[in-house]
């Protein structure tokens, strides 16, 4: 058992006089296009996925060409179809869940880009932006459309140049097939196709979402989200050991009831269940590329109570860790046929 006195205890939060956006923690680590200085990513999955809650110094847009994403801000869960989309500004927690076959487009666009076009970029605030059949929103033809446009110019110059995650036909080796379908190089002229449709998306973004925050509001926002850092730090280093509630609030020198109150208001879940999303993720990974047995794989990752396991495992995935990897194997064999 992990001994709480032998807990490492990070400094405390600086309580900073000056906003310093550029200096936040990032806790979600961003594969950034060197060429657009942000990502631009087409994501192609075979599988259901999970994201637990996590935030990064980043706006995060999604947009749904094929398949079906659960989006979670806070208490609001929206699902996205085929043309919808989201936006989610930068140090929101936020989750996801996508459905299985799924092709998306997801740009993150970093503060210190945005910083260079936007005023008071310190203070600006996107409200949480979600596109589909139950929310209708100003510009959304619009908006929409690029997007569209975007995805498919990530679709067309797909290569080293233009990132692009893809998950399918893995094999038991931990390794992924090769795809003999040679994708075009990208033209010269690439980049400012890009800008072209991505400036006009944020120009209607800022004009009519965007809001200004104070001075204090933001650097309140700032240590609220240096102290979710350290905690989720911890559990991404510690998450395959025992960990407790008392060992959480002690990190921030909280008491457990106010540590508990505080952790569900910002991160949309309790600490414990946060815990256990980290290690079903770690887990869910290892069920798809891995030959240890289920009973391992949950004991490599924290979890000491099967019933436990299977139980938040169905809840998120929709199937049982065995029946997922059962799945995954079929539809790999099949691909090979």
């Amino acid at each position: 058992m992990h001994n709480p006195d032998q807990t490492r205890q990070p400094n405390q939060p600086k309580q900073t006089s000056k906003l310093n956006p550029a200096s936040q923690p990032s806790h979600e680590i961003i594969q950034i296009n060197p060429a657009l200085n942000m990502r631009y990513s087409q994501i192609l999955l075979d599988h259901p996925s999970y994201n637990p809650p996590h935030w990064h110094e980043s706006i995060e847009i999604i947009y749904i060409y094929e398949g079906s994403l659960l989006s979670i801000v806070g208490d609001k869960q929206d699902k996205l179809l085929s043309n919808d989309f989201c936006i989610v500004d930068r140090n929101v927690v936020h989750a996801t869940y996508t459905s299985e076959n799924i092709k998306y487009l997801l740009i993150q666009i970093p503060y210190v880009f945005l910083k260079q076009y936007v005023p008071d970029m310190d203070r600006t605030r996107i409200p949480y932006v979600c596109s589909n059949a139950q929310n209708q929103i100003a510009h959304q033809v619009e908006m929409s459309a690029l997007l569209n446009k975007l995805y498919l110019l990530c679709q067309k110059y797909s290569d080293a140049e233009i990132h692009v995650y893809e998950h399918r036909n893995i094999n038991r080796n931990n390794s992924q097939s090769t795809n003999n379908t040679e994708a075009p190089r990208p033209q010269k002229g690439y980049k400012l196709t890009y800008y072209s449709l991505l400036f006009p998306f944020l120009d209607i973004l800022f004009r009519n979402y965007s809001t200004l925050i104070s001075e204090e509001e933001a650097i309140n926002s700032q240590k609220y989200m240096e102290r979710l850092a350290c905690i989720a730090d911890y559990v991404d280093e510690h998450y395959k050991e025992p960990i407790t509630l008392q060992q959480g609030a002690g990190l921030l020198a909280l008491n457990p009831e106010y540590f508990s109150r505080f952790f569900k208001k910002y991160m949309g879940v309790t600490f414990m269940d946060y815990v256990y999303a980290i290690r079903l993720k770690a887990a869910a990974h290892e069920i798809l590329n891995t030959d240890l047995t289920i009973q391992t794989i949950m004991e490599n990752n924290g979890f000491t109570n099967p019933k436990h396991f299977n139980k938040i495992f169905f809840e998120k995935y929709g199937v049982t860790a065995s029946v997922f990897r059962k799945n995954q194997r079929k539809d790999n064999a099949t691909e090979r046929l």
